[in-house]
């Protein structure tokens, strides 16, 4: 009985262990980028739709600006899904970007309903 609680008992210390390295290895900067990211694709995918919905009466301007951030958000899921490692000032430059789009993302969609009512 003492034997088997010994072996259970050093399995969990080394499990512990191997888990805490694991916890150390990843970066905490690189997990708040793909957090910001996945709630920034879904809300960017909104106004996707919207535009592909209503093309013919959005302004030129809005669809250009839309595809130049979405070819950005395109080269940053392929960064974040990759198993290359950022410096953690350039996953704030990440994230900070990712603030800009939720901003772009509300006046957008308030701007494009605008369009839509009117046409």
């Amino acid at each position: 009985m003492k034997k088997t609680v010994k072996n259970i008992l050093a399995f969990v210390l080394v499990f512990t262990f191997i888990f805490s390295l694991t916890g150390c290895l990843v970066n905490e900067k690189k997990e708040e980028a793909i957090e910001k990211h996945a709630a920034v694709a879904t809300s960017f995918n909104e106004v996707a739709t919207l535009i592909n919905n209503n093309s013919d009466k959005i302004d030129s301007e809005v669809i250009s600006t839309y595809q130049e951030m979405s070819n950005l958000l395109n080269q940053y899921t392929q960064i974040l899904e990759s198993d290359e490692d950022l410096s953690d000032e350039k996953y704030d430059e990440m994230i900070n970007w990712f603030k800009s789009v939720e901003d772009w993302v509300k006046e957008t969609k308030t701007e494009i309903e605008a369009m839509v009512n009117a046409g």
